[in-house]
């Protein structure tokens, strides 16, 4: 049993919760408008390689609270989504994502710490990339406490799986397992602080490590070793065969740090910046710096 589903069934006997007020089952809906710029949108090895673009997102998340107590809250949501990709256009998707969080707070003193688990599965259909069709899932489980009315902090642990749907997909490569560059595992910790100044505001940082598989796009005349690995011809970036993918493994870096404002009870924007630094045992280190901006609109 692979290390989502343990978490998955070992979720059924776990308590859930929040700390909020007690109250009855809610139901909210949001439109989430998103602008997002990568300066190396394919974790390329190599500088000639990269490519930087912008991502424009149109989210809308149905959300349920059937369980909404002082120590205790369970949260469902799905999220249907569209993301345009401007110059890569091929990269371009869309799809829709299931997730559950369940919450407790041990005690209902105000800086009694809490426990947070969420599973989340994405199904992902591409404009024209058949090697990244398919699914994701991540199951994410944090320890958490306030310890001021101000300021919380988390400590938790994430695993993420991806795969792939079709199994001989456009850009094979004979002996290239390209059915294979898409099926990724990863897992790794967290560390993230809030700080709240207002009761509008609220800024936050985290840092993440993940280690394991990440699908990698470059000039095969630039990526060291790349026979060794499974791979495929990318047409998403480039028609022919100088660009290819390829499943590495990889020790990822991940540091964030972002700004929730709420505007008015209906919108709140949110804008974020991460950079992102990895390094391999082939020698095909790459950056990623990501820069995003949201607005929520609660209808």
């Amino acid at each position: 049993m692979n290390r989502l589903a343990y978490v998955a069934l070992s979720s059924l006997f776990t308590w859930s919760g929040a700390i909020v007020h007690a109250a009855e089952s809610s139901i909210s809906w949001n439109m989430t408008p998103e602008a997002r710029y990568e300066d190396n949108i394919g974790l390329a090895p190599d500088s000639q390689s990269k490519r930087d673009d912008v991502t424009l997102r149109l989210a809308g998340t149905f959300t349920w609270q059937p369980i909404q107590t002082v120590a205790n809250e369970t949260t469902f949501n799905v999220t249907p989504f569209y993301d345009g990709v401007q110059s890569l256009t091929n990269l371009s998707k869309y799809g829709v994502s299931i997730g559950v969080t369940q919450l407790h707070q041990f005690g209902n003193a105000f800086g009694a710490p809490w426990i947070e688990l969420h599973l989340e599965g994405t199904w992902l259909e591409y404009e024209d990339s058949e090697l990244r069709d398919g699914y994701k899932g991540e199951a994410k489980l944090s320890f958490g406490k306030r310890f001021n009315p101000k300021f919380s902090a988390s400590l938790g642990y994430r695993y993420q799986l991806r795969r792939t749907t079709d199994d001989n997909p456009e850009g094979s490569l004979a002996g290239g397992n390209s059915d294979q560059v898409f099926h990724q595992d990863r897992d790794g910790p967290f560390l993230r602080a809030d700080f709240t100044p207002t009761s509008k505001t609220t800024i936050f940082a985290e840092y993440s490590f993940l280690q394991g598989d990440v699908a990698s796009t470059g000039n095969i005349a630039n990526f060291q070793n790349g026979a060794l690995f499974d791979r495929a011809r990318d047409f998403a970036f480039e028609e022919g065969i100088r660009f290819q993918v390829w499943k590495i493994d990889a020790d990822q870096h991940i540091y964030s740090l972002g700004l929730s404002q709420e505007i008015t009870d209906r919108f709140s924007l949110e804008i974020s910046a991460s950079r992102l630094e990895a390094s391999t045992d082939s020698g095909n280190d790459y950056e990623n710096l990501v820069f995003s901006a949201a607005l929520a609109i609660t209808l």
